[in-house]
């Protein structure tokens, strides 16, 4: 519990305005994206630096109190969301780019940023930071490292691990561990920034990173295509990283359940194709001249009608198109927002399981049931499948969910490819590792965090 008395030495020791207990505005720290049930954290602390976060660590390792690590709370699994008597350490006010090396093509940053603030800066040097996903508004630069965000672009530049070079972190007994490392080569020990990456702060608080930049993609060709079956996207996929992998970033596939309903959200003018069809394709092209992009994909495309793997297709012809493009693949959001309650699923498999799966699981949760709402899209590229169900009873979500993934573990699936385990998914994580695998992710939790107050819950029943 958070006494009085530890209300005003944590004041004294950050700040007053470092710490709130008005209940007003704790109400807006109270839950993530998730389907998590809100509740109220016990207080709010928003340090500016890395050295109150260390202060204010120490005392909690001190004192036993329990601490969840908010960042820009766009999680989809309740890493986020405060469970009974925890109190929220919040890192947006510790948001700043520190600095920006433009010939060695780093950047370093504070771990509250937002993914797009750090794009747009890295923009203004005629840079890139690929890392690409739909609430890049909202969702902190730190959060992304801690649960190893994916994203749109995988498939060209890797998972967030790929992308960090460098981390600061604060362990949960206050110690700062400071490896802002700007190498690409560093084999001098352990190293130690892949214990935070991808740990979904139960082993520390990544405070600031050293980010990997690449050179600005000025232009771009988005293509939306209209396939019969899974199975001549994956040639459709073959075919282009064959013959252009060096401009293809993004193939992003969506079944017909998923594609129909954004368009009817989105109450277009018009539908994007007169016809109707099982599954479609985003494919994005990104270089650095405009006219040879058109061409390619013009040429490419239309080879792969002829050899039937695609039955139409629209090629952007302005940056307004790909962005109505994109904003059909981008809808997520707005569908989650009206299809509630639901569960968000986040699989990785083999692109060749992935039809099985698809159908398997959407026959079983049909047989079983039938009021529920089957939603199914991913990046194929990178073999990441993300389905929706959403069911008018909340009640049985659970049971719901164990079904899918027991799917999963059975065809030797993840069960998380990008969103992390969190509460959400922890009774299900023994589908994707082994007893000795999870046995010494616990080692190293009680090792790490002997009093057991950092991210309590997550990812381990601990």
């Amino acid at each position: 519990m958070l006494h009085s008395s530890h209300i005003q030495r944590l004041q004294t020791l950050l700040g007053d305005d470092a710490l709130n207990v008005d209940p007003d505005m704790l109400t807006a720290y109270s839950k993530d994206w998730s389907s998590v049930p809100a509740q109220l954290p016990l207080a709010v602390v928003k340090p500016r630096n890395s050295a109150q976060v260390a202060k204010f660590m120490q005392y909690c390792h001190k004192h036993a109190i329990n601490i969840v690590i908010q960042g820009g709370r766009t999680g989809l699994c309740g890493g986020a969301t405060p469970q009974r008597n925890e109190v929220v350490l919040s890192l947006e006010r510790m948001n700043h780019i520190v600095s920006v090396d433009e010939k060695a093509m780093t950047m370093t940053v504070e771990a509250g940023a937002t993914l797009e603030q750090v794009q747009n800066k890295a923009l203004g040097y005629g840079l890139d930071f690929p890392l690409d996903l739909s609430a890049r508004g909202n969702c902190t630069i730190g959060g992304n490292a801690a649960t190893n965000a994916g994203g749109n672009r995988v498939i060209k530049f890797g998972m967030m691990r790929d992308l960090v070079l460098g981390i600061e972190a604060v362990l949960p007994d206050g110690n700062i561990v400071g490896g802002l490392n700007s190498m690409m080569k560093n084999n001098a020990g352990f190293d130690l920034k892949h214990l935070f990456i991808g740990s979904e702060g139960s082993l520390g608080i990544i405070t600031q990173l050293v980010l990997k930049l690449v050179p600005r993609s000025d232009e771009s060709v988005v293509v939306l295509c209209a396939a019969t079956c899974l199975d001549n996207l994956i040639l459709l996929l073959s075919k282009l990283r064959r013959e252009n992998a060096q401009n293809l970033s993004a193939f992003e596939v969506m079944w017909a359940d998923y594609f129909d309903a954004v368009i009817d959200i989105q109450q277009l003018a018009r539908k994007p194709f007169a016809a109707n069809y099982a599954i479609y394709a985003l494919v994005e092209f990104q270089g650095q001249d405009k006219a040879a992009l058109q061409t390619m994909s013009e040429t490419l495309l239309g080879e792969a009608i002829e050899q039937g793997l695609v039955e139409d297709v629209i090629i952007a012809q302005s940056l307004q198109d790909n962005a109505d493009i994109w904003a059909i693949r981008e809808a997520i959001a707005e569908l989650l927002s009206r299809v509630k309650p639901f569960i968000a699923f986040d699989i990785s498999m083999p692109i060749s399981d992935m039809q099985d799966f698809v159908n398997t699981s959407r026959q079983r949760v049909a047989d079983k049931y039938p009021k529920a709402r089957y939603f199914a899209f991913g990046h194929l590229g990178d073999g990441n499948l993300h389905l929706t169900i959403s069911y008018p009873h909340p009640e049985q979500l659970h049971a719901i969910e164990d079904e899918v993934l027991k799917i999963a573990g059975k065809m030797g699936a993840s069960i998380s490819g990008e969103h992390g385990i969190g509460v959400v998914k922890k009774d299900f994580l023994k589908y994707s590792r082994s007893d000795s695998e999870i046995a010494l992710m616990k080692a190293m939790k009680n090792m790490m965090d002997p009093n057991n107050i950092l991210n309590v819950g997550r990812v381990l029943n601990i």
